[in-house]
């Protein structure tokens, strides 16, 4: 590492180009980052309009409605049956506990 220090002081011409080409590199790799993050930023805003465009119908609010309706029906349905079954568990549990009384 020295050796090469030392060979790079004693020809600047040479550490010279390398950092030209070194600061290169590095713009270079930051333009090719800002392309990528300006496409990016692009395909979603492009998506999110889309979205946006979409859920502001009147058809996918009825949509989105009725769909949220029948789920909570059936939720309600299946949570008055899990309830039964639930009674029914602690009144046998409770039969139980007084017969052994």
């Amino acid at each position: 590492m020295e050796n090469w220090l030392q060979y790079l002081s004693m020809h600047p011409l040479i550490s010279i180009i390398l950092g030209i080409i070194l600061l290169s590199s590095v713009i270079f790799i930051i333009k090719k980052l800002i392309k990528i993050a300006l496409v990016v930023l692009l395909v979603l805003g492009i998506g999110l309009l889309f979205t946006y465009r979409k859920s502001k119908s009147k058809e996918f609010l009825q949509k989105l409605k009725k769909k949220s309706e029948a789920v909570k029906k059936e939720v309600m349905e299946e949570g008055q049956k899990k309830m039964e079954d639930l009674k029914e568990k602690a009144l046998e549990e409770g039969k139980e506990r007084l017969k052994d009384k």
